[in-house]
């Protein structure tokens, strides 16, 4: 089991890591899309691309999820949970921060100024609650690492 169970705990770390290459594709598909650089068919592929990428990542933590149940690990379980549930927060709240980027061009564009103080506290809520999610997820990545230190150890020893 503990070999099993350091392999897990470094897979759901590799699989942190890839959400955030993840969220980069997004970022960057908006951002090329915002600026005119590619069109609506190859933002929308991208997108789907992302969610697709998203959708196996998390199919795979709850996979892992259910080793750990097995293994009478309860708190690691917990917290693999509350890592999902703020992943899924930070996509959501990723899509509305893309969607404000995507009004206030249009504004810019149709010389909209008056929106602009609305648009801006929107976003500055927006990115508040965005970085205390992706506080949260650092924290229970952080609570993770503690839970599974001696098996994380034990694998790099040997």
């Amino acid at each position: 089991m503990e070999r099993h169970t350091g392999d897990h705990v470094r897979r759901i770390l590799a699989i942190q890591e890839e959400r955030q290459t993840q969220y980069g594709k997004l970022r960057n598909a908006q951002e090329r899309y915002g600026s005119g650089q590619c069109s609506l068919q190859e933002y929308q592929a991208a997108t789907s691309d992302v969610t697709a990428a998203f959708s196996t990542l998390s199919q795979e933590i709850l996979a892992l999820a259910v080793a750990f149940r097995g293994w009478g690990m309860g708190g690691v379980v917990t917290i693999l949970a509350g890592i999902q549930q703020n992943e899924q927060e930070k996509l959501q709240l990723t899509v509305k921060w893309q969607v404000l980027q995507q009004e206030r061009a249009s504004q810019e564009e149709r010389e909209e100024v008056e929106d602009f103080g609305a648009a801006e506290h929107r976003k500055r809520e927006l990115r508040k609650k965005l970085a205390a999610v992706e506080g949260t997820i650092a924290e229970l990545i952080r609570d993770l690492r503690f839970e599974c230190e001696p098996y994380l150890l034990d694998q790099s020893a040997s």
